[in-house]
């Protein structure tokens, strides 16, 4: 497929194909030869308002926020405050794992960049309110809510477990060895040297701006934020996730060096999709790296080819996003993949019945009151 005939059908079929997907509203971008060369925000940022999205509206980013906790934690492993193979009990103040038959002593922090740390707790629900955030330490001791309590599971290092629990205890290993608060570390170590904002608590001021989240039949969801920052909490715009993705297609930033970013990219092992911090797919001899996230009510994700320059970002407001951004992706990959069917299942595209969805939802939510 060539590129302009792959351009041509995402933008001809982007608006008609988030109608028939019901998704309220989507923010898109296609990055081609390091250049931006496609960006089309469609729909609602609020239905009820008809308020549009724009490149400013802010959306919730879901597990991308993983990949942004991982730049902070390659960025104390350059400063040599962290070593990655260091036993995470090195680094813990407080807290340590509950005792179980396997070996915490052998949990690196590695290990918790790329789920290979054998901890459960797989995703957070977050809380309605702002003012009932809870602290790192009352998530992972499971104090104000039994299901955030963090567990070994698994032996360390020897399988693929993914765990949002990691990263709240990479989260807590990063206010330890800083004293800062983790989103005041991560806003000055990363986001700003990026010349990105942020925000893992939306100020009043930004209210008008933060899309509202819809479920799998469009209705009007509450929203939620999240004190699990480091796995589930970042909210940000089009225009400045484009800016993240950017840095991804150069080894100059301000953060961090070609090797640490090298070292995140590639695969803990051959028989494991993840590296640290994203999702590593070899497809053709092309290697691409990929990060996503859900939240209720919303869903983001990018996909970079970046050897090639190239990258495909989307957010929404909606659970049906995936749905969405699977049937946008579909030609993005033939096109690089001289136009061979993608494999939808390596690639995360497989398409999720709104109903199934709507059920697994309230499934979730029930587990996590009980």
């Amino acid at each position: 497929m060539e590129y302009k005939k792959m351009r041509s059908l995402i933008s001809e079929n982007a608006e008609s194909w988030m109608q028939e997907e019901r998704v309220p509203g989507c923010a898109l971008c296609i990055i081609h030869d390091g250049e931006i060369d496609y960006l089309k925000c469609i729909g609602y940022a609020d239905k009820k308002t008809k308020r549009p999205v724009t490149e400013d509206t802010i959306f919730q980013l879901g597990s991308i926020s993983k990949s942004v906790t991982c730049w902070a934690i390659m960025k104390l492993v350059e400063q040599q405050i962290l070593e990655l193979d260091e036993p995470i009990s090195s680094y813990l103040n407080g807290w340590s794992l509950p005792f179980s038959q396997y070996d915490k002593e052998k949990i690196t922090i590695k290990h918790l960049l790329s789920h290979m740390g054998g901890v459960d707790v797989k995703s957070y629900l977050g809380v309605r309110d702002r003012k009932n955030f809870y602290s790192t330490m009352e998530s992972l001791t499971g104090e104000r809510y039994k299901y955030t309590k963090v567990r070994i599971v698994r032996e360390p290092g020897e399988t693929y477990l993914y765990s949002g629990g990691g990263y709240t205890i990479l989260q807590h290993i990063i206010e330890s060895v800083t004293k800062m608060p983790f989103e005041r570390y991560i806003e000055q170590e990363v986001l700003q040297k990026l010349g990105i904002r942020g925000y893992y608590r939306i100020h009043p001021e930004y209210a008008n701006l933060q899309a509202h989240p819809y479920g799998a039949f469009c209705e009007s969801q509450p929203i939620y934020c999240f004190p699990e920052m480091a796995a589930a909490g970042l909210h940000m715009s089009l225009r400045d996730l484009i800016k993240f993705v950017a840095a991804h297609l150069k080894f100059d930033n301000e953060v961090l060096g070609q090797e640490s970013m090298s070292l995140m990219f590639k695969k803990v092992k051959i028989n494991i999709l993840y590296g640290l911090g994203y999702f590593v797919r070899n497809t053709q001899s092309k290697h691409c790296i990929i990060s996503m996230g859900r939240n209720r009510g919303y869903f983001s994700r990018f996909d970079i080819f970046h050897h090639d320059g190239n990258a495909f970002i989307i957010l929404t407001n909606s659970i049906n996003g995936s749905n969405l951004s699977n049937r946008l992706l579909v030609p993005w990959y033939k096109y690089h993949l001289n136009n061979t069917e993608p494999n939808r299942e390596s690639l995360f595209l497989n398409n999720t019945n709104k109903l199934v969805a709507f059920l697994q939802e309230r499934i979730f939510l029930l587990k996590h009151m009980i």
